[in-house]
């Protein structure tokens, strides 16, 4: 159910997004007037529309299983989802009709998420005497993510720039990223070594707070709009990276599709910190941002989207009662989200044809669209159907 929305409003986000920059970029249409700026709307939507609906699809199904403890109860599951979907629908009628229904929606959107948080609260507290590590951080991202979202509310409406700056940081880099490489840190290992021969698990356990510390220190000196300085977290972060990849072995992933998917979404968080890591040093020698948004597309494209899509079909190929094999079809899609990661990194640098500039930005939208819908729409169909195992489900 959790993972039919986020299909559902990733294709939507991106057609949305896709639309808008046309009409920015070329004389086809004129761009629409909504109740707020554009890209505001747009990172929202890519912020809290799509993710949270993984995020909790996920979580709501993991939690009982690793800490063996009480399965989340249908009604919370469901009452949930309901919430979240008409939170999204009053805020996509808002952009049209205006602030308050913006706020509205937005408002209905938090309800949903401390929802689902709580209900994995309650899976958490009632175990005892099993390891909580995992858990707890993200339970950590969960709560940062309902910060965030009432800072963007704040913002809406006090069109306080700086609460909006702290709102996107803090949903991205404390809620985000972590989440996605706590999930890594926890099943990458796992699901490795079920494919792997002589396979050893290694959970490094220091390496979880380390990567707390240098993304709420790269968050802050962003805030403080200190970038010339972000070289020294990120350069942890992208040694944390780097020896992650290695320690859970890229190399040895590639014998099977949907493995080597994981482990090369992964293998963006270090490419993105090294981008960061660049920019900052190119920054404090220069004082010119040489690379633009292309390290934030970095991770937002290369390690969040693809992580999406690699553990998605590994998830719902799983839940579904299906091999887990990732079919030439889906195998496809994941490589063209690579791609437009890398379309994406080259549309801030301005590249000119024989006769005229290429908005690599619109190509990229358009990119996107092309891959995620039709994996969207083929494991969407799933979601609505019986296990084919004859499993419950």
């Amino acid at each position: 159910m959790m993972f039919l929305g986020g299909a559902l409003q990733l294709i939507i986000a991106l057609l949305l997004w896709t639309i808008e920059l046309t009409g920015r970029y070329t004389d086809l249409w004129q761009e629409p007037l909504l109740a707020l700026p554009s890209t505001s709307i747009h990172i929202y939507l890519m912020l809290f529309g799509i993710f949270p609906f993984f995020t909790f699809g996920f979580l709501m199904t993991t939690y009982p299983k690793w800490l063996s403890g009480p399965i989340v109860p249908g009604g919370s599951y469901i009452m949930t989802f309901f919430i979240m979907v008409f939170g999204s629908f009053l805020f996509y009628a808002g952009t049209v009709l205006g602030k308050g229904l913006v706020m509205a929606g937005i408002i209905i959107h938090m309800l949903a998420l401390s929802k689902g948080y709580h209900s994995l609260i309650m899976v958490f507290n009632a175990v005892e005497g099993k390891s909580k590590y995992h858990p707890f951080h993200l339970n950590l991202t969960l709560a940062s993510a309902i910060i965030a979202e009432a800072l963007y509310l704040i913002y809406i409406g006090s069109d306080s720039f700086f609460v909006y700056r702290l709102s996107l940081l803090i949903a991205f880099w404390l809620y985000l990223v972590p989440l996605l490489f706590i999930v890594a840190h926890r099943m990458l290992p796992f699901f490795t070594s079920r494919v792997v021969d002589n396979y050893i698990q290694h959970r490094p356990m220091w390496s979880i707070p380390v990567m707390w510390a240098g993304l709420a220190l790269h968050g802050l000196l962003e805030l403080i709009e200190m970038q010339k300085f972000l070289f020294i977290p990120d350069l942890v972060l992208l040694f944390l990276g780097l020896y992650h990849t290695m320690l859970w072995g890229l190399t040895r992933s590639f014998k099977v599709k949907l493995l080597a998917a994981l482990h090369i979404s992964l293998l963006w968080f270090s490419i993105g910190m090294a981008l960061y890591a660049l920019q900052s040093i190119a920054l404090l020698t220069t004082g010119t941002l040489i690379l633009g948004r292309a390290p934030l597309h970095a991770l937002s494209i290369g390690f969040l989207t693809s992580m999406v899509v690699a553990m998605g079909t590994r998830v719902s190929l799983g839940h579904s009662g299906r091999p887990l094999e990732m079919d030439l079809f889906t195998w496809i899609c994941f490589w063209g989200v690579q791609l437009t990661a890398l379309v994406r990194i080259c549309a801030e640098f301005e590249i000119h044809s024989g006769i005229a500039p290429i908005n690599l930005n619109i190509i990229a939208a358009v990119m996107w669209l092309v891959f995620l819908t039709p994996w969207a729409i083929r494991y969407g169909t799933i979601y609505l159907k019986p296990r084919i195992d004859g499993q419950p489900g």
